[in-house]
């Protein structure tokens, strides 16, 4: 629905785009969301050394996502929404069970913020 409302500078009606804008933040949010979380992956990946990421951090991450996006199982907003958030349950879970489960030479270091 377009809702008309009057602008204030030229006392004209005009479209309320702020929905659009809201759009585009999350939009890009989420784009940059997800270059972060591909760049924790590769680096443990490629490195193998998780010595700089806090596994408290990530693991309070993936609390945060598993609490946030209950609604995932029983409301449906769109599937680029429910993508979404399936890639942030199991990115945030992948990067937790790297970084408790290392494998291979991947020796996470102690440091003092964990």
């Amino acid at each position: 629905d377009t809702v008309l409302k009057k602008n204030p500078h030229t006392d004209k009606p005009h479209k309320n785009n702020s929905k659009m804008a809201r759009n585009l933040f999350t939009n890009y949010g989420d784009v940059f969301h997800i270059l972060a979380v591909l760049i924790i992956l590769i680096k443990l990946e490629t490195k193998k050394d998780g010595s700089d990421i806090s596994t408290k951090s990530q693991g309070l991450f993936l609390i945060v996502f598993l609490t946030r996006y209950l609604d995932l199982f029983y409301v449906f907003y769109s599937s680029f929404n429910s993508s979404m958030k399936v890639f942030y349950i199991s990115s945030s879970l992948w990067i937790v069970y790297r970084l408790v489960f290392p494998s291979g030479q991947f020796r996470r270091t102690i440091n003092c913020y964990d």
